[in-house]
């Protein structure tokens, strides 16, 4: 009761300070103060949680206000919201009552109140595309930190893990498009690489995964939008070679690790880039021969160690 009619003072005192620029960012700051103070001090959770949440908006009102009476665009501001979103996820990971399991809905308070600032920011800067790019890329990090958190569950680290993923990605997208890039391999590749690092740290976590699940959607983001451009005949010849050589690189792992998916797709690629680099003018296809050399010293030596009827049940058992 106390602490409401408090902050129901402190919003009428915040109204009557509005007047003067200097006054606003005083009252403002104190806010903050007042907030942070509740929340740490308070002796309910109740009190806490509204602690943190006046603490909370203070803070993003305090930056959004310097930010406008400094003469900055408001897609500026926007960083310095998502810093105090940042810091309520750092204060959540940190904190040492945070942590306690009775205390698990004031944690989610100060959590959320952090994404929250993340969509203010993402708003503040909706109209500056290089912006919004630069406060995904900061806040995909941010996220990847959060997950890692001691005592979070198993599904809420997955999720913020994937989620710091997806921002990265189209952080990364947009820089590209902003920079003109019309290479389909720039937009692909780095999610293929998040991927096939996503499916190795799964794999090690679950060792019954399948691998079309860990390596499946990697292998085909980083190989199918090469393949498609070298069939229509739009690709040179370094890149026909570079994706004959990562097909061939596929099949060799897919079979020394006995993984189903890499052999397989790598075997499509390698035979698809094979047939198509034949028919090219130019003497990309002399690449052939040593790679054909290799396929077979590898069979050659894989057949002196198994029979084929072993080999065939080995990869019908693979993951």
């Amino acid at each position: 009761m106390v602490f409401g009619l408090g902050l129901a003072a402190g919003g009428a005192g915040l109204a009557g300070s509005l007047a003067t620029r200097s006054l606003t960012l005083f009252t403002l700051g104190g806010a903050v103060a007042v907030g942070a103070t509740a929340a740490i001090l308070g002796q309910s959770q109740r009190a806490r949680i509204l602690g943190w949440l006046f603490a909370a908006a203070s803070a993003m009102g305090l930056v959004l206000t310097t930010t406008l009476v400094a003469g900055l665009p408001a897609a500026w501001s926007a960083y310095g919201v998502l810093t105090v979103g940042a810091i309520l996820l750092l204060v959540a990971a940190i904190h040492p009552r945070l942590r306690r399991p009775e205390s698990y809905r004031e944690a989610a308070t100060v959590e959320w109140s952090g994404y929250g600032a993340a969509l203010v920011a993402l708003a503040l800067a909706f109209d500056a595309p290089a912006h919004v790019a630069g406060l995904l890329a900061a806040w995909g990090a941010v996220l990847g930190v959060a997950s890692a958190r001691p005592g979070r569950r198993a599904v809420e680290r997955r999720i913020l893990f994937w989620a710091s993923i997806l921002c990265e990605i189209v952080a990364w997208w947009i820089f590209m498009a902003l920079s003109d890039v019309s290479m389909p391999e720039a937009y692909t590749l780095p999610f293929a690489a998040l991927a096939l690092l996503i499916g190795l740290i799964e794999l090690r976590q679950r060792p019954d995964l399948s691998s079309w699940t860990a390596y499946g959607p990697a292998l085909i983001a980083a190989f199918v939008p090469t393949l498609v451009i070298a069939i229509r005949g739009e690709a040179s010849a370094t890149r026909e070679v570079l994706l004959l050589l990562g097909g061939v690189a596929t099949v060799i792992f897919g079979a020394r690790t006995r993984q189903q998916a890499p052999l397989v797709i790598g075997t499509v690629i390698t035979v698809f880039a094979a047939l198509h680099a034949l028919t090219l003018v130019g003497l990309s296809w002399l690449i052939l021969i040593p790679i054909g050399a290799l396929l077979i010293f590898f069979g050659a030596t894989n057949e002196s160690r198994r029979r084929t009827q072993q080999r065939w049940r080995a990869v019908t058992r693979m993951r």
